[in-house]
Formats: structure tokens, sequence, C-alpha cells
């Protein structure tokens, strides 16, 4: 079932379901959004933070899954290049 027939059929679901309802409010309305590694390359790109690698990696270390494309994809948008590369 499309995610848009559930809440028609029941429009109960959106309570407690974050991810739905972000979906419907949040993405639908054309709102751009952006993720927590997002925000690490935002707040260099501001001068908020000298460096998103530190950053990413104490993700990572924290249980927070990081691919490698991600890493790469920040850190290459951050102007940065992993340590040891």
């Amino acid at each position: 079932m499309e995610w848009r027939d559930r809440i028609v059929s029941d429009p109960g679901i959106l309570v407690g379901n974050w991810r739905l309802l972000n979906k419907v409010v949040i993405v639908d309305a054309g709102v751009p959004v952006i993720g927590t590694v997002g925000v690490v390359v935002l707040a260099k790109h501001k001068g908020l933070a000298p460096l998103a690698n530190p950053r990413l990696e104490k993700f990572a270390a924290s249980g927070y899954f990081l691919g490698a494309e991600i890493i790469t994809a920040a850190l290459a948008a951050s102007g940065e290049q992993a340590i040891g590369k």
C-alpha cells in the first residue's frame, strides 16, 4: 500500500511515525531537508566549525553509521581529505 493511501485510510498512522510525518509535511511541501552530515558541512562553510572530519569521526566512533561514500562526499564538499590520505 502506498504511504499516501495509508494516510487516507488511517489518518491516525501519523501519530508516532515521525518519518512518515516528515515525508508528508516537509518533503511534499518542497522544504529542503538535510541530515546530520549536511549540518556539519554547512557549519564548516559558515565558519562555525573549523573542520568537518573530526566531527564525522566522532559520529562514527559513537555508533552513528556513516558509509565511506557519505564521508568522502562530505569531506569533498568541505574541502577536506580524510586523515591519513
